[in-house]
C-alpha cells in the first residue's frame, strides 16, 4: 500500500503527515498506520497532535507525568459545544482528564479492584450465560451489539449500583456517547448533548 504523505517539521525531526479525515484512512486505518510505521520513524502529526504509532512506546510515554496533557476530548475541543457537552469533557471524561483529578476520582469509585471483581465473579458468569442464551442465531450474530457491549455495560452497571431498571436507558446513552470522538463533531452534537442528559437523570 502507498501513502502520500508531506513531512511536517517538528523541532529537528520531519514526520510524516497523517491525514484521520482521508478516505484512505477512514477505510483501511490500520493499513494506513503500518505503512507510516514502515517509514521507520514511530511517530506522525495529525490535526489532532503528535500520534505515537509504537504500542511499546505508548505503553513508556504513559508512565511518564512529562506526558500528561490538559483534559478535553481533542476531536471535539475546536466544535460548537453546549453547556452540558463543555462540563462532560472538563470533568466527566477519566481518559482525558489531568493526572490529579483522574486519580482523585479512581480513589473513590473503584469498581475494577481484584477483590471486587472476585465477589461479581458469579453473577458475570450469570450475566455471560444469560446473553448467550438470547443470542437468536449463534451461527450469525454481531457478537459487540449482541454480547460484548451488553455485557460490560451490565456488569459496570452492577459494580455502581444502577437499577437494573434503568440498564437499557443507561445502555442506550452510552451507545451515542462514543459518538464524542466523531470527525467532524458538529452534526453529532445533538444525539451526544441527549445522552449526556440521559445518563445525567
Amino acid at each position: 500500500m502507498t501513502v502520500s504523505m508531506t513531512p511536517t517539521p517538528v523541532g529537528d525531526l520531519d514526520l510524516p503527515y497523517l491525514d484521520i479525515r482521508s478516505a484512505e484512512f477512514l477505510a483501511e486505518p490500520h493499513e494506513v498506520l503500518r505503512a507510516i510505521a514502515a517509514g521507520g520513524v514511530p511517530f506522525a502529526i495529525s490535526s489532532r497532535a503528535l500520534e505515537v504509532l509504537s504500542y511499546p512506546l505508548v505503553w513508556s510515554l504513559l508512565s511518564h507525568r512529562a506526558a500528561d496533557t490538559p483534559g478535553g476530548h481533542p476531536a471535539a475541543q475546536d466544535a460548537p459545544s453546549t453547556e452540558r457537552i463543555d462540563s462532560f469533557r472538563r470533568d466527566g471524561l477519566l481518559l482525558d482528564m489531568e493526572r490529579e483529578q483522574h486519580d482523585r476520582i479512581r480513589r473513590v469509585v473503584k469498581p475494577f479492584t481484584g477483590g471486587r471483581i472476585q465477589q461479581r465473579r458469579p453473577t458475570m458468569t450469570r450475566i455471560a450465560d444469560r446473553l448467550i442464551d438470547e443470542i437468536a442465531d449463534p451461527d450469525d450474530c454481531d457478537v459487540v451489539a449482541e454480547f460484548t457491549h451488553k455485557y460490560s455495560i451490565e456488569v459496570l452497571c452492577g459494580l455502581l449500583g444502577v437499577p437494573v431498571h434503568d440498564i437499557p436507558t443507561f445502555e442506550s446513552g452510552t451507545l451515542d456517547l462514543r459518538l464524542m470522538g466523531s470527525i467532524p463533531f458538529e452534526p453529532t452534537l445533538p444525539k451526544v448533548d441527549t445522552a449526556l442528559q440521559t445518563l445525567w437523570d
